[in-house]
């Protein structure tokens, strides 16, 4: 997971480098800027989350994305 903290982190100098300093403010941002994070490798879990906290837009997400998955791969 080393590899998504610079993403999370920003562009500042501290960010360059894979550091505590650069975890905390990682760690912070992602606290303040965003709702919800997943992770492709848990797609499913992802999507009972986002079912959960936005039910009007993701009813049956999970259903949808299985159903799409055997079309399209």
């Amino acid at each position: 997971m080393h590899y998504m903290i610079p993403f999370f982190c920003g562009r500042t100098p501290e960010c360059l480098q894979v550091t505590e300093k650069s975890l905390k403010i990682a760690m912070e941002n992602v606290d303040t800027n965003y709702l919800v994070v997943g992770l492709t490798e848990q797609m499913d879990d992802f999507f009972v989350v986002l079912q959960k906290i936005f039910p009007t837009y993701f009813t049956n997400i999970t259903k949808i994305w299985r159903i799409a998955g055997t079309i399209f791969f």
